[in-house]
């Protein structure tokens, strides 16, 4: 565990470099995509890391954090063998977070109908309202409160909340989602074209590998190369780990007879098991960071000898 946790603050020490490092000037683009990509990976493989060791004996979610950490690994180790794989990331990456505002957006749509047609099955409460005594008009407000929960629970929303309609009302919650939420996705996703233009523009600009080619080229190459994790496992000669790792957390994350006996269930053996895949990966991820900081030169000092003032700080 103490390895486990002096390899936690290293891989700290180099993120916190990278940090303080991107204001250096003369970077080109291989260096400016890496250390984005990297700063990402390292934030994700601390924060599991600690997940893992700050809940032992969760045996399911810590076997999905080693699964998520086993990747970020494959990723290093593809990185090195491939100098066009950080583009393919950083494209993915965007291609990703296109895909994540596209759903949302057509959510949102989807729950601006549902919210529409409730609407109309709303008014016929008011007509009903304007005709009562006063004394059941609290009664007819619970009435409406209650078809305002009926709402939240019979339809998935992300947008909407049982909150929203009763501040706002079925009406002006439409409104807000029409003007301020459509619009909102619609600027998220010109940001995302504008940074895809860029991109494609400083890739044929300042890389050698795609200077002569056109976007549609560039776009096909990364998409042809888009390969399963076992593929991935196998370029970098982890298959038989990626086998034991997607075999054991499959049979624990899905509904199944063994994840029914075996799920919720502490197993020394299979905590000390993922503990030391967990050293073992961090080790390896370490590794393979400094040798790609080094071949690319994204530091103007080599950080593969930390002082130990350093590592106590």
């Amino acid at each position: 565990m103490e390895q486990v946790q002096a390899l936690i603050k290293e891989l700290r020490i180099i993120n916190k470099m990278i940090y303080l490092n991107r204001e250096f000037q003369n970077k080109n683009i291989v260096t400016i995509k890496s250390e984005m990509i990297l700063r990402n990976i390292l934030a994700s493989i601390i924060k599991s890391s600690n997940y893992i060791i700050n809940n032992q004996k969760n045996i399911l979610q810590n076997m999905i954090s080693i699964r998520f950490i086993f990747e970020g690994l494959i990723t290093l180790i593809l990185l090195i063998q491939d100098e066009k794989y950080v583009f393919k990331l950083y494209y993915d990456l965007l291609s990703s977070e296109r895909k994540n505002i596209e759903y949302r957006k057509n959510q949102l749509e989807q729950e601006i109908k549902v919210l529409e047609n409730s609407a109309g099955k709303f008014s016929k409460n008011i007509e009903v309202t304007s005709m009562i005594n006063l004394e059941e008009i609290p009664r007819q407000e619970e009435i409406d409160l209650e078809f305002f929960r009926e709402i939240i629970r019979d339809n998935f929303f992300i947008h909407t909340s049982y909150n929203d309609l009763y501040k706002n009302g079925l009406n002006f919650q439409i409104y807000c989602l029409k003007e301020e939420g459509i619009p909102f996705y619609d600027k998220e996703l010109k940001k995302l074209d504008d940074e895809e233009v860029i991109f494609f523009q400083d890739l044929k600009s300042h890389a050698k590998l795609f200077k002569n080619k056109s976007k549609e080229e560039i776009q096909k190459e990364f998409k042809k190369t888009r390969i399963n994790w076992r593929e991935k496992a196998k370029q970098a000669n982890l298959e038989n780990e990626y086998d034991y790792i997607y075999g054991f957390s499959s049979s624990l994350s899905h509904f199944s007879g063994y994840s029914l006996l075996t799920s919720s269930t502490y197993d020394p053996l299979e905590e000390e098991m993922i503990l030391r895949r967990l050293e073992i990966y961090l080790e390896n991820i370490k590794n393979n960071i400094n040798y790609y900081i080094e071949k690319y030169q994204l530091l103007p000092y080599s950080i593969l000898y930390i002082t130990n003032e350093e590592k106590d700080n």
